[in-house]
């Protein structure tokens, strides 16, 4: 079952809790924008460039997942990218526009989906 769904945008050097589907400090949020052009995320969150088709929720939890970051200046337009949030959920973000603001749409499924 979806959660939360919703669209925002990350300055650079911004933060993001997809688990509260909202601007976070960088300290307890799930992905930065960061100042490199780089999507991060942050531990326990991993993620999964998934394509340019929307994943389901079975698709997201068993897509393989790593840490660390994407280079933002690679990621298509439409690249959907599924995670496992913080809190433990899965959940995917869209890539809507580029650069500086980063914007993204978010879809998370609720942890006893």
């Amino acid at each position: 079952t979806v959660d939360k769904v919703g669209n925002t945008t990350m300055a650079a050097s911004s933060c993001f809790d997809i688990d509260a589907g909202a601007a976070a400090a960088c300290g307890s949020a799930d992905i930065s924008w960061s100042s490199l052009s780089r999507l991060e995320s942050f531990p326990p969150t991993i993620g999964a460039i998934f394509g340019t088709t929307e994943p389901t929720y079975a698709q997201c939890a068993t897509a393989s997942m790593s840490g660390g970051y994407f280079d933002g200046t690679s990621i298509p337009l439409g690249t959907f990218i599924c995670y496992k949030t913080s809190a433990g959920s899965y959940a995917y973000i869209k890539i809507e526009a580029s650069g500086t603001p980063l914007g993204i749409k978010f879809n998370l499924w609720k942890l006893t989906e």
